[in-house]
């Protein structure tokens, strides 16, 4: 989190982060772990990749 960021921000944030990410890598699966933002931005962007999602 930066000062003054909502968490509209940081989703939206995240998820562009990671779409080069999973475009390299193409995965099949992502884990992600806990029940954050984080998470959810993370979830979202695998979803989007094509990848399933297991959550730990």
């Amino acid at each position: 989190m930066k000062p003054g960021q909502n968490l509209y921000g940081l989703t939206s944030a995240i998820t562009i982060y990671l779409q080069p990410v999973l475009e390299d890598f193409q995965p099949d699966f992502v884990c992600v772990h806990g029940d954050t933002t984080i998470n959810m931005g993370s979830r979202i962007a695998a979803l989007y990749s094509g990848a399933k999602v297991c959550h730990v």
